[in-house]
């Protein structure tokens, strides 16, 4: 029996092939179904898993939903030979990759953030994260925009705008003005300071303005409703663990697991049910 599985965002694909207990798997280009026209899916699925034949295709994907799952189904039906398609959103993927079939609270912390609760089967509660100007709190946008404020604003001590300032020569407030307001790329400009303000963060100002983002989280997405368990997904959680499970603490919250990306789980889960 050989099945595909796929966790398509919006930068990258994630593949994994199951044949007969032997795993392969490919990384290909991203795919959004909410952003991104059905014709572009083709981009995103390897040539090697187009040559193949399939028993099943369990294709996960930003940006699923009831509504484009019938189109999405029939897309991957044109491009992979397959004897059964399956389409679900993303978020599942990350419920099934941290709990299986049990029950619990999932957040996700990446580009964006989220907070799903699942039954052990569909997911049943979604909090709405309201996109990076409402909402994504924790996110890795939501912590890049609170450094760029610290910077622009002086509030960080003169070694680390030191280092900042020799780190991004271009970090101007006329150019963040323009990258963010004017250029349409304020999503991937603002989160591509997570990286530094990571290999950075046992720095004080730093760890506080993370700290703060995740209480934030929790605050935004919950209010006086806070979890008693909660697992995470997604690579701010996963480079800024310390910090999440410190928060969490704070709160009187178990963090059961975290993540940086659903694939591994994912493939466990399909195993098992092969």
């Amino acid at each position: 029996m050989m099945v595909a599985i796929a966790d398509a965002g919006g930068t990258k694909t994630d593949w994994r092939i199951i044949n007969n207990g032997v795993i392969r798997q490919f990384v290909s280009a991203g795919f959004n179904a909410s952003t991104d026209a059905l014709e572009v899916l083709k981009q995103s699925i390897p040539q090697q898993i187009q040559e193949l034949e399939f028993d099943e295709v369990h294709f996960y994907v930003a940006g699923g939903n009831e509504q484009n799952k019938e189109r999405l189904v029939n897309q991957i039906s044109n491009i992979i030979t397959s004897k059964l398609v399956n389409v679900y959103p993303d978020t599942l993927a990350v419920a099934r990759s941290l709990l299986n079939h049990s029950p619990g609270w999932v957040g996700i912390l990446g580009t964006g953030s989220a907070a799903i609760h699942y039954n052990g089967a569909t997911l049943d509660d979604r909090k709405a994260s309201l996109g990076y100007i409402l909402g994504d709190e924790g996110s890795g946008i939501d912590i890049g925009r609170r450094f760029v404020s610290a910077y622009l604003r002086g509030q960080f001590d003169v070694y680390l705008t030191k280092q900042i300032s020799e780190n991004f020569p271009e970090f101007t407030e006329a150019q963040v003005l323009t990258e963010v307001y004017q250029n349409g790329v304020a999503k991937s400009y603002l989160g591509q300071f997570a990286e530094f303000i990571g290999q950075n963060q046992s720095q004080p100002a730093l760890y506080q303005l993370v700290e703060n983002a995740f209480h934030n989280y929790f605050e935004g997405y919950f209010g006086n409703n806070l979890p008693e368990e909660i697992s995470f997904s997604g690579s701010i959680a996963f480079n800024f663990g310390n910090i999440l499970n410190a928060v969490a603490k704070a709160k009187s919250i178990r963090i059961k697991r975290i993540i940086q990306s659903p694939i591994a789980g994912l493939t466990l889960y399909h195993q098992n049910h092969v």
